[in-house]
């Protein structure tokens, strides 16, 4: 049952470009379904509408679709749920398929080479460190001594990110936020590696994230009429540049309406809504309550939120924590990184001997390679566990909605968290180095902001719960972002520890 804010927000005139900004919690992606339902059912001059709600990823949106079903099916026809990603990579191989039909009843031919599905997470890395070596045997540049994470950093949040495809193009990008200037040898020598990623990706029969974009874009461009009367996109503020230039070309001359998070930003790297075509909007609109999960959490998260982040206090002053009475996370703390995994796993089984679910919690980590330590960690203990993914919905282990899925504990990376939420959330390692970062570990362009940083994914790791929220750290290093005072403390036990010893009348001695 939609509140009468959210409803309102569904009925949003039918001709124009919206934003809706919404707090954690708010419900942001069911007024966006619902949002998503009312235009496919508005008529129209020449038939019915066509309608493309846009999700974050190939996975979110495998867990929307089922949610179509709740509509009459005349309508859930009208709607397409997609991702960026593969809905480029469907359009593409149409081929010369009639563009103006809904994709999801064109029959499509094999795949061009230009269509060919994207690369899983932690591929991409891999490839980007061979195609590094493979220039490096060529060329002595100097920049070709920084660390792999500057170049997965600059090929996917400035070349792949804005749609760059020739030199020439990233030759005139000012590249604003970076910390070092790049001279144009430089760029020369960053660019092969990035040709050679490419090549390595058509090699394997994969395409790099966001690299079918601008093709897509280009016979966009050449169609008379757009494929959609309206699009509907959430979690818009994680699209990146040349995804909201996809989204904007896809509405056409029809409705756009935008949902983003309250709590976070547009890429501020690589360009404004303004650039973008998006700055005449005709509305925005506001959701400050959080209705989801216990108040105490979405308090605990927006004081965190409030000391670090810079540029939009007033935004946060408006968020309003009406959620459901609840406990206040709980920070334990232990002498060491041993015993936090020790509290962690006891975590886990008090929740078990409560009756609950594996999959019913969640470990959320800051990326895949720790989700892959958690997860033979677990494995020793007995506990099956599952990994969270963006990647696309045929990809294997992918965590969806569905009550098919295996009873086991989610490993979350904090890349996939946008969007989801779980009963119980457990976040380890809440230590310095990690919340947030050390200098060394992050790419130029973010150690500025790195404390800011760590605050907003920390916010968004604490309200991805919906009843209960367990922190885990070293007493001697405990992250300094964590409000102690708003937090419950507790002392980790010290397993195997030997049990003190009673006298006669049951007294310690």
């Amino acid at each position: 049952m939609l509140s009468a804010a959210q409803a309102g927000l569904v009925a949003l005139p039918t001709e124009g470009q919206f934003l809706v900004r919404g707090a954690a919690g708010a419900g942001k992606t069911t007024v966006a379904l619902a949002r998503a339902a009312h235009l496919a059912k508005q008529p129209l001059l020449h038939g019915q509408a066509r309608v493309l709600l846009l999700a974050r990823s190939p996975a979110l949106a495998a867990e929307l679709r089922p949610q179509l079903a709740t509509l009459p099916a005349a309508v859930a026809r009208r709607i397409e749920v997609d991702a960026a990603a593969t809905w480029c990579r469907r359009f593409l191989a149409l081929g010369d398929a009639p563009a103006a039909a809904p994709l999801g009843e064109a029959a499509a031919p094999a795949p061009l080479a230009s269509a060919l599905p994207s690369l899983r997470s932690g591929e991409v890395e891999l490839l980007v460190g061979f195609a590094l070596e493979i220039v490096r045997r060529r060329h002595k540049r100097q920049v070709l001594r920084r660390p792999l994470a500057f170049f997965t950093s600059e090929i996917a949040s400035m070349l792949l990110a804005l749609g760059i495809e020739r030199f020439e193009e990233y030759r005139t990008v000012a590249r604003e936020g970076r910390a070092l200037p790049l001279d144009d040898d430089s760029r020369r020598a960053v660019f092969a590696v990035y040709e050679e990623t490419l090549a390595l990706a058509a090699r394997v029969g994969r395409a790099l994230p966001l690299a079918l974009v601008p093709a897509a874009l280009r016979r966009l461009a050449a169609l008379r009429t757009p494929p959609y009367d309206h699009v509907v996109v959430d979690d818009a503020h994680l699209l990146t540049p040349v995804e909201l230039r996809l989204v904007r070309a896809l509405a056409g001359g029809g409705s756009l309406t935008l949902f983003s998070a309250l709590e976070q930003r547009f890429d501020p790297l690589a360009a404004t809504l303004s650039d973008l075509g998006l700055g005449r909007l005709d509305r925005t609109e506001v959701l400050p309550k959080s209705l989801r999960g216990p108040r105490a959490i979405y308090r605990v998260a927006l004081q965190i939120l409030r000391r670090r982040a810079s540029g939009n206090s007033s935004d946060l002053k408006a968020i309003v924590p009406e959620a459901i009475d609840g406990p206040r996370p709980r920070l334990v703390l232990a002498d060491d990184w041993s015993g936090e995994l020790d509290a962690l796993i006891e975590e886990l089984r008090r929740f078990r001997g409560e009756g609950r679910a594996w999959r019913e919690a969640a470990v959320l980590l800051p990326s895949a390679h720790e989700c892959e330590f958690m997860a033979v960690v677990l494995a020793a203990a007995g506990i099956a566990t599952q990994r969270v993914t963006d990647d696309e919905e045929e990809a294997p282990g992918a965590a969806t909605a569905s009550t098919a899925a295996p009873d086991a504990v989610r490993l979350c990376p904090l890349s996939a968290a946008h969007g989801r939420e779980f009963p119980l959330v457990l976040l380890p390692d809440v230590n310095r180095g990690a919340w947030p970062r050390a200098r060394h570990d992050l790419p130029d362009h973010e150690r500025p902001l790195a404390a800011e940083l760590a605050a907003r994914q920390l916010h968004l790791a604490l309200t991805r719960a919906t009843e209960e929220v367990v922190l885990f750290a070293t007493a001697s290093t405990r992250s300094p972002l964590l409000p102690q005072k708003s937090l419950a403390l507790e002392r980790a036990p010290v397993v195997g520890a030997a049990a003190p010893a009673t006298g006669p009348d049951g007294d310690t001695t």
